[in-house]
């Protein structure tokens, strides 16, 4: 099957649609009792009711927590005792809306990617719900694969 890249950008919300957030850090530690115990405790560190960004991902062996830079040290004060796997900061996500049947189009997700990697940006992580992808980059390309979203649901 030929992928329609035309109709699959359909599958965005009109508009400029790229959402911007700089200062992000990924904290990524071993999926240990321990972790898990007190993981819960990040959502009244964050205010995930307002504007602030917060994701978690369960793995197998790792749990890795995305979350603005200023609630780095109260976090790490959660897990003292418990290793961390890596750290990585001067981060930015860039999130776009997408339609609800986004999910019915093959191969919209690496239609982005291919655009991504055609400019030389490198996706630290993706993260999604129903209707928004998120792309998380260093802030070095975030102003290029703002670009290249826009661009992308533009056209």
């Amino acid at each position: 099957m030929v992928c329609d890249v035309e109709s699959m950008m359909a599958r965005f919300e009109s508009g400029d649609g790229v959402f911007v957030k700089k200062g992000l850090i990924e904290i990524t530690l071993k999926k240990t009792k321990g972790v898990v115990e007190v993981i819960g405790n990040i959502c009244g560190i964050a205010d995930v009711s307002g504007d602030d960004f917060l994701t978690i991902t369960h793995g197998r062996k790792e749990i890795t927590i995305i979350t603005e830079i200023k609630y780095e040290e109260e976090i790490l004060k959660l897990f003292e005792g418990k290793c961390s796997v890596k750290r990585i900061d001067n981060l930015c996500s860039l999130s776009v809306v997408l339609a609800e049947q986004a999910y019915e189009t093959s191969g919209l997700f690496y239609e982005v990617m291919k655009a991504m990697k055609e400019k030389k940006i490198n996706i630290v992580e993706i993260v999604s719900t129903l209707t928004e992808l998120t792309f998380l980059v260093v802030e070095d390309d975030v102003e290029n694969a703002k670009k290249v979203l826009k661009n992308l649901i533009r056209n």
